[in-house]
């Protein structure tokens, strides 16, 4: 009987040590930044196959975190499994409701979603933050 005993505690201490808790990374996406002019008029164009400007860099945007623009374009990859949007807020780099604010829808897809952020001197005197999430 005390073998069992045993036997069962073991397993009983194994599977409480194993941890129970499941986590989802935030969601990222490939952009490209613009600087420069831009191939499009107004605060964004939903979809397009080519350039949205004059690239000067690529990376990725962090998702559920406020990121700081410090140019004046953006193109997001668009994610083949899922839709998604950028909430951006124009004159403050705290993404809270100080500044004025859109909300751009990016498609589920394989383009690029073109946004202009109004930054036009690298975040100096023209500010612009964002919050990028992903739906269902």
């Amino acid at each position: 009987m005390f073998p069992t005993l045993l036997a069962l505690a073991a397993s009983i201490s194994l599977t409480l040590a194993a941890p129970t808790t499941y986590t989802t990374e935030p969601p990222t996406a490939a952009v490209d930044w613009y600087q420069g002019q831009l191939s499009f008029d107004g605060d964004y164009l939903s979809t397009t196959v080519g350039s949205c400007g004059i690239k000067v860099a690529s990376g990725s945007l962090t998702g559920h975190v406020c990121n700081n623009f410090k140019v004046l374009g953006l193109g997001i990859h668009q994610r083949a499994d899922k839709a998604c949007k950028l909430k951006m807020w124009k004159d403050v780099t705290t993404c809270d409701g100080d500044g004025s604010w859109i909300e751009v829808v990016i498609p589920k897809g394989n383009q690029t979603t073109c946004i202009r952020t109004g930054v036009l001197d690298g975040g100096r005197f023209y500010k612009a933050s964002g919050i990028y999430s992903c739906f269902d």
